[in-house]
Protein backbone atom coordinates (compact mmCIF):
# COMPACT_ATOMS: atom_id res chain seq x y z
CA UNK A 1 0.00 0.00 0.00
CA UNK A 2 1.52 2.99 -1.13
CA UNK A 3 1.75 5.57 2.00
CA UNK A 4 0.02 8.69 2.88
CA UNK A 5 2.84 10.94 4.27
CA UNK A 6 4.30 13.16 2.31
CA UNK A 7 6.55 14.46 5.11
CA UNK A 8 7.43 14.04 8.75
CA UNK A 9 8.87 16.43 10.76
CA UNK A 10 9.99 16.10 14.48
CA UNK A 11 11.36 18.64 16.75
CA UNK A 12 13.01 16.95 20.09
CA UNK A 13 14.30 18.99 23.10
CA UNK A 14 15.76 15.63 25.48
CA UNK A 15 16.53 18.73 28.76
CA UNK A 16 13.33 19.62 29.06
CA UNK A 17 11.52 16.26 27.72
CA UNK A 18 9.33 17.40 24.78
CA UNK A 19 8.80 16.94 21.16
CA UNK A 20 6.76 18.80 18.38
CA UNK A 21 5.35 16.87 15.73
CA UNK A 22 4.75 18.12 12.21
CA UNK A 23 3.55 15.11 9.55
CA UNK A 24 2.17 16.57 5.67
CA UNK A 25 0.37 13.96 4.25
CA UNK A 26 -0.06 13.59 0.84
CA UNK A 27 -2.34 15.52 -2.26
CA UNK A 28 -5.94 14.36 -1.91
CA UNK A 29 -5.49 12.60 1.91
CA UNK A 30 -7.33 14.22 4.49
CA UNK A 31 -5.75 14.30 7.56
CA UNK A 32 -9.17 14.21 9.87
CA UNK A 33 -9.58 10.66 8.66
CA UNK A 34 -6.38 9.35 10.94
CA UNK A 35 -5.97 9.22 14.37
CA UNK A 36 -2.70 9.46 16.71
CA UNK A 37 -1.65 6.41 18.81
CA UNK A 38 1.88 7.32 21.21
CA UNK A 39 3.68 4.37 21.84
CA UNK A 40 6.91 3.95 24.20
CA UNK A 41 9.34 3.99 20.66
CA UNK A 42 7.07 5.99 18.73
CA UNK A 43 3.39 6.40 17.39
CA UNK A 44 0.82 4.78 14.87
CA UNK A 45 -1.00 6.90 12.41
CA UNK A 46 -4.96 5.10 12.53
CA UNK A 47 -7.24 5.16 9.78
CA UNK A 48 -10.05 2.09 10.19
CA UNK A 49 -7.67 -0.68 9.67
CA UNK A 50 -4.92 1.05 8.19
CA UNK A 51 -2.00 1.52 10.80
CA UNK A 52 0.99 3.34 9.93
CA UNK A 53 3.94 2.66 12.34
CA UNK A 54 6.15 5.83 12.95
CA UNK A 55 9.51 4.10 14.84
CA UNK A 56 11.79 6.63 16.76
CA UNK A 57 15.48 6.15 16.64
CA UNK A 58 18.18 5.74 19.01
CA UNK A 59 16.99 5.94 23.27
CA UNK A 60 13.98 8.12 22.62
CA UNK A 61 10.98 6.64 25.31
CA UNK A 62 7.52 8.27 25.11
CA UNK A 63 4.79 9.36 27.24
CA UNK A 64 2.03 7.23 25.66
CA UNK A 65 -0.69 9.00 27.85
CA UNK A 66 0.77 12.80 26.82
CA UNK A 67 -0.58 13.74 23.98
CA UNK A 68 -1.67 17.18 23.46
CA UNK A 69 -2.27 20.48 21.53
CA UNK A 70 -3.49 17.95 18.74
CA UNK A 71 -4.73 19.85 15.35
CA UNK A 72 -5.90 19.25 12.14
CA UNK A 73 -5.07 21.38 8.69
CA UNK A 74 -5.76 20.81 5.06
CA UNK A 75 -2.41 18.57 4.81
CA UNK A 76 -0.64 18.53 8.44
CA UNK A 77 -1.45 17.18 11.48
CA UNK A 78 0.02 18.60 14.41
CA UNK A 79 0.40 17.61 18.09
CA UNK A 80 2.96 17.57 20.81
CA UNK A 81 4.40 14.73 23.45
CA UNK A 82 6.41 13.65 26.27
CA UNK A 83 9.80 11.89 26.51
CA UNK A 84 11.00 9.62 29.48
CA UNK A 85 14.32 10.54 31.07
CA UNK A 86 16.53 7.26 31.04
CA UNK A 87 17.16 7.06 34.08
CA UNK A 88 13.64 7.18 36.32
CA UNK A 89 16.16 8.32 39.69
CA UNK A 90 17.50 11.11 38.08
CA UNK A 91 15.48 14.28 38.50
CA UNK A 92 13.60 12.34 41.21
CA UNK A 93 13.59 13.01 44.59
CA UNK A 94 16.22 10.78 45.54
CA UNK A 95 18.65 12.48 44.10
CA UNK A 96 19.46 16.09 41.68
CA UNK A 97 20.60 15.47 38.44
CA UNK A 98 22.18 18.60 36.32
CA UNK A 99 23.05 18.00 32.56
CA UNK A 100 25.58 19.85 30.89
CA UNK A 101 24.47 21.21 27.91
CA UNK A 102 26.00 19.92 24.44
CA UNK A 103 27.96 22.00 22.43
CA UNK A 104 27.31 22.86 19.16
CA UNK A 105 29.32 20.72 16.52
CA UNK A 106 32.83 22.22 15.23
CA UNK A 107 33.69 22.44 12.07
CA UNK A 108 36.81 22.77 10.76
CA UNK A 109 38.50 24.56 7.28
CA UNK A 110 39.69 21.58 5.12
CA UNK A 111 41.04 23.65 2.88
CA UNK A 112 45.61 23.77 3.80
CA UNK A 113 47.94 26.35 1.72
CA UNK A 114 51.64 25.45 2.36
CA UNK A 115 54.34 28.34 1.40
CA UNK A 116 57.17 27.63 -1.20
CA UNK A 117 54.67 24.71 -3.17
CA UNK A 118 53.41 25.74 -6.65
CA UNK A 119 50.09 26.22 -7.19
CA UNK A 120 48.06 26.87 -10.38
CA UNK A 121 44.64 28.32 -10.04
CA UNK A 122 41.40 27.16 -12.06
CA UNK A 123 37.63 28.45 -11.96
CA UNK A 124 36.05 25.66 -10.81
CA UNK A 125 33.11 26.19 -13.47
CA UNK A 126 34.90 25.72 -16.46
CA UNK A 127 38.74 24.44 -15.16
CA UNK A 128 39.74 27.15 -17.14
CA UNK A 129 43.54 28.35 -16.11
CA UNK A 130 43.86 31.16 -14.19
CA UNK A 131 47.81 31.59 -13.91
CA UNK A 132 50.85 30.99 -14.16
CA UNK A 133 52.45 28.62 -11.34
CA UNK A 134 52.63 30.48 -8.28
CA UNK A 135 54.82 29.89 -5.46
CA UNK A 136 53.40 31.69 -2.30
CA UNK A 137 56.55 32.70 -0.13
CA UNK A 138 53.81 34.18 2.62
CA UNK A 139 50.47 32.34 3.26
CA UNK A 140 49.17 34.28 6.37
CA UNK A 141 45.58 34.13 8.07
CA UNK A 142 42.94 36.86 8.14
CA UNK A 143 41.12 38.06 10.93
CA UNK A 144 37.85 36.79 11.42
CA UNK A 145 35.53 38.66 9.03
CA UNK A 146 32.53 39.43 11.84
CA UNK A 147 34.79 40.94 14.25
CA UNK A 148 35.08 44.77 13.95
CA UNK A 149 38.52 46.13 12.67
CA UNK A 150 38.86 47.50 15.89
CA UNK A 151 39.05 44.76 17.78
CA UNK A 152 41.29 43.16 15.65
CA UNK A 153 44.54 43.63 17.68
CA UNK A 154 45.12 43.67 21.62
CA UNK A 155 47.31 47.09 21.38
CA UNK A 156 45.99 50.70 20.40
CA UNK A 157 48.15 52.07 17.36
CA UNK A 158 49.11 55.49 17.55
CA UNK A 159 47.43 56.36 14.15
CA UNK A 160 43.97 54.94 15.24
CA UNK A 161 42.33 56.41 11.38
CA UNK A 162 45.08 54.74 9.85
CA UNK A 163 43.44 52.76 6.96
CA UNK A 164 43.77 49.36 7.81
CA UNK A 165 45.14 47.07 4.30
CA UNK A 166 44.91 43.42 3.35
CA UNK A 167 46.01 43.16 -0.01
CA UNK A 168 49.08 40.87 -0.06
CA UNK A 169 51.78 41.44 -2.53
CA UNK A 170 52.34 39.28 -5.33
CA UNK A 171 54.33 36.44 -3.44
CA UNK A 172 51.82 36.26 -0.79
CA UNK A 173 48.00 34.79 -0.13
CA UNK A 174 45.79 36.09 2.80
CA UNK A 175 43.14 33.71 3.66
CA UNK A 176 40.17 32.97 6.16
CA UNK A 177 38.10 29.88 6.25
CA UNK A 178 36.40 30.30 3.11
CA UNK A 179 38.02 32.83 1.29
CA UNK A 180 40.97 34.53 0.38
CA UNK A 181 42.66 37.74 -0.53
CA UNK A 182 45.36 37.59 -3.52
CA UNK A 183 47.52 39.97 -5.90
CA UNK A 184 45.67 41.58 -8.97
CA UNK A 185 48.62 40.59 -11.18
CA UNK A 186 48.25 36.83 -10.19
CA UNK A 187 45.00 35.96 -12.02
CA UNK A 188 44.81 36.19 -15.86
CA UNK A 189 41.84 34.83 -17.73
CA UNK A 190 39.31 37.10 -16.35
CA UNK A 191 37.34 39.95 -17.26
CA UNK A 192 36.47 42.74 -14.47
CA UNK A 193 33.34 44.71 -14.97
CA UNK A 194 33.18 47.77 -12.39
CA UNK A 195 34.02 45.60 -8.88
CA UNK A 196 33.04 42.03 -10.29
CA UNK A 197 35.51 39.42 -11.42
CA UNK A 198 34.33 36.44 -13.97
CA UNK A 199 36.33 34.32 -15.78
CA UNK A 200 37.00 35.00 -19.28
CA UNK A 201 35.67 31.96 -20.95
CA UNK A 202 32.52 31.13 -19.23
CA UNK A 203 31.90 34.15 -17.13
CA UNK A 204 31.42 32.32 -14.48
CA UNK A 205 31.26 34.63 -11.15
CA UNK A 206 34.64 34.82 -8.99
CA UNK A 207 34.91 37.23 -6.54
CA UNK A 208 35.26 40.68 -5.72
CA UNK A 209 38.18 43.46 -7.12
CA UNK A 210 39.59 45.69 -4.06
CA UNK A 211 41.77 48.54 -4.53
CA UNK A 212 45.19 46.69 -5.03
CA UNK A 213 43.54 42.80 -4.90
CA UNK A 214 41.37 40.12 -5.81
CA UNK A 215 38.60 38.48 -3.25
CA UNK A 216 37.37 34.91 -3.51
CA UNK A 217 35.99 32.25 -2.25
CA UNK A 218 37.63 28.87 -2.45
CA UNK A 219 34.55 26.94 -3.73
CA UNK A 220 34.87 29.89 -7.10
CA UNK A 221 38.74 28.95 -7.75
CA UNK A 222 40.92 26.11 -7.40
CA UNK A 223 44.61 25.17 -6.10
CA UNK A 224 46.49 22.79 -7.88
CA UNK A 225 49.36 21.40 -6.92
CA UNK A 226 51.55 18.43 -7.87
CA UNK A 227 50.06 15.98 -5.71
CA UNK A 228 46.60 18.30 -4.27
CA UNK A 229 43.46 19.95 -5.58
CA UNK A 230 42.92 22.61 -2.66
CA UNK A 231 38.90 23.75 -3.16
CA UNK A 232 35.67 23.69 -0.84
CA UNK A 233 31.85 23.55 -1.99
CA UNK A 234 29.62 26.63 -1.06
CA UNK A 235 27.84 24.34 1.09
CA UNK A 236 30.88 23.47 3.18
CA UNK A 237 31.48 27.54 3.34
CA UNK A 238 28.41 28.57 4.45
CA UNK A 239 27.97 26.33 6.92
CA UNK A 240 31.45 26.76 8.29
CA UNK A 241 30.74 30.59 8.73
CA UNK A 242 27.81 30.05 10.38
CA UNK A 243 29.28 27.67 12.65
CA UNK A 244 32.67 30.25 13.72
CA UNK A 245 29.71 32.88 14.16
CA UNK A 246 28.00 30.75 16.50
CA UNK A 247 30.71 29.14 18.36
CA UNK A 248 32.40 32.84 19.42
CA UNK A 249 29.14 33.92 20.83
CA UNK A 250 28.31 33.80 24.06
CA UNK A 251 24.32 34.60 23.53
CA UNK A 252 21.95 32.24 23.62
CA UNK A 253 20.71 34.01 20.37
CA UNK A 254 22.85 34.47 16.86
CA UNK A 255 22.00 37.12 14.36
CA UNK A 256 24.08 37.46 11.16
CA UNK A 257 23.49 39.54 7.93
CA UNK A 258 24.49 37.88 4.95
CA UNK A 259 25.21 39.62 1.64
CA UNK A 260 25.74 39.27 -1.86
CA UNK A 261 26.50 41.72 -4.28
CA UNK A 262 24.97 40.46 -7.09
CA UNK A 263 25.95 43.40 -9.90
CA UNK A 264 26.09 46.80 -9.55
CA UNK A 265 22.62 48.03 -9.03
CA UNK A 266 21.66 45.11 -6.81
CA UNK A 267 23.19 43.68 -3.68
CA UNK A 268 20.58 41.04 -2.01
CA UNK A 269 20.80 40.48 1.90
CA UNK A 270 19.86 37.28 4.07
CA UNK A 271 19.02 38.00 7.54
CA UNK A 272 19.23 34.75 10.31
CA UNK A 273 17.97 34.87 13.85
CA UNK A 274 19.49 31.23 15.32
CA UNK A 275 17.20 30.44 18.26
CA UNK A 276 17.96 26.91 18.80
CA UNK A 277 22.25 26.53 18.24
CA UNK A 278 22.18 22.79 19.31
CA UNK A 279 18.53 21.40 18.01
CA UNK A 280 17.49 17.85 17.63
CA UNK A 281 15.54 16.78 14.98
CA UNK A 282 13.72 13.75 13.33
CA UNK A 283 13.17 13.71 9.62
CA UNK A 284 11.29 11.23 7.40
CA UNK A 285 10.21 11.88 4.06
CA UNK A 286 7.58 8.86 2.82
CA UNK A 287 9.56 6.53 5.57
CA UNK A 288 8.11 5.57 8.92
CA UNK A 289 11.74 5.20 10.20
CA UNK A 290 13.00 8.22 11.01
CA UNK A 291 16.61 9.57 11.33
CA UNK A 292 18.22 11.91 13.89
CA UNK A 293 19.78 15.45 12.82
CA UNK A 294 21.44 17.84 14.57
CA UNK A 295 20.20 21.52 13.57
CA UNK A 296 20.02 24.84 13.77
CA UNK A 297 16.55 26.50 14.13
CA UNK A 298 16.79 30.03 12.37
CA UNK A 299 13.91 32.88 11.42
CA UNK A 300 15.47 34.36 8.36
CA UNK A 301 14.35 36.89 6.01
CA UNK A 302 16.08 37.71 1.97
CA UNK A 303 14.94 41.17 0.80
CA UNK A 304 16.70 44.32 -0.72
CA UNK A 305 14.88 46.66 1.19
CA UNK A 306 17.47 49.58 2.86
CA UNK A 307 15.53 50.43 5.76
CA UNK A 308 15.17 47.20 6.86
CA UNK A 309 18.60 46.21 5.93
CA UNK A 310 19.83 49.62 8.09
CA UNK A 311 17.86 48.44 11.16
CA UNK A 312 19.51 44.61 11.21
CA UNK A 313 22.78 46.49 10.54
CA UNK A 314 22.22 49.26 13.08
CA UNK A 315 21.71 45.98 15.98
CA UNK A 316 24.99 45.72 17.55
CA UNK A 317 24.14 42.63 18.23
CA UNK A 318 24.36 41.18 14.46
CA UNK A 319 27.46 39.93 12.60
CA UNK A 320 27.70 41.12 9.02
CA UNK A 321 29.29 39.08 6.16
CA UNK A 322 29.84 39.37 2.90
CA UNK A 323 29.23 35.58 1.28
CA UNK A 324 29.49 34.88 -3.02
CA UNK A 325 26.55 34.08 -4.82
CA UNK A 326 26.94 30.51 -4.20
CA UNK A 327 27.27 30.60 -0.81
CA UNK A 328 23.75 32.79 -0.83
CA UNK A 329 21.81 30.41 -3.21
CA UNK A 330 23.17 27.07 -1.54
CA UNK A 331 21.88 28.67 2.26
CA UNK A 332 18.68 29.68 0.61
CA UNK A 333 17.79 26.20 -0.96
CA UNK A 334 18.12 24.51 2.05
CA UNK A 335 15.98 27.28 4.39
CA UNK A 336 13.11 27.22 1.89
CA UNK A 337 12.76 23.55 1.78
CA UNK A 338 12.58 23.04 5.32
CA UNK A 339 10.23 26.20 5.71
CA UNK A 340 8.32 24.64 3.22
CA UNK A 341 8.11 21.41 5.13
CA UNK A 342 6.10 23.88 7.66
CA UNK A 343 2.33 23.87 8.19
CA UNK A 344 1.59 27.39 7.26
CA UNK A 345 0.30 28.59 10.23
CA UNK A 346 3.27 27.09 12.24
CA UNK A 347 5.77 28.58 9.64
CA UNK A 348 6.52 32.30 10.25
CA UNK A 349 7.28 34.52 13.52
CA UNK A 350 7.11 38.14 14.36
CA UNK A 351 7.38 38.98 10.34
CA UNK A 352 10.46 36.19 9.89
CA UNK A 353 9.88 32.83 8.53
CA UNK A 354 10.95 29.92 10.21
CA UNK A 355 13.46 27.30 9.24
CA UNK A 356 15.96 24.92 10.40
CA UNK A 357 19.53 24.53 8.72
CA UNK A 358 21.05 21.03 9.27
CA UNK A 359 24.94 20.75 10.39
CA UNK A 360 26.87 17.76 8.92
CA UNK A 361 29.05 16.47 11.78
CA UNK A 362 31.83 15.55 9.09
Amino acid sequence: METPLDKIFIELRPRVRTGNVFIKMKHNINPNNYRINLKSKGFELINGLIIIAVNFPGNYLLVENSLSSLSFGPDYIYFHFNLHTFNKVLGSIKTEFVETPSMPLVRKQKIKLLPDISYKLHCVNCLQTLNESINFKRILPLPSSHIDPSEWFCHKHDNDKALISFSPSITELFFNSCYFHINENNLENITIKSKFIACKRCLFWLGLKSEHHFKSWFHNIKFISNDKNECSSAKDDILLTISEIVNQSFLGSVKILFECQCSENQTNYLFLWILDKNLTILLGDNETDLKEHTAYKILYNFVNDKEIVKKWIDDCYTSCIVVSKLMMVCILKQLNEYHKSLPESFSTSNGLKISYLLISEE
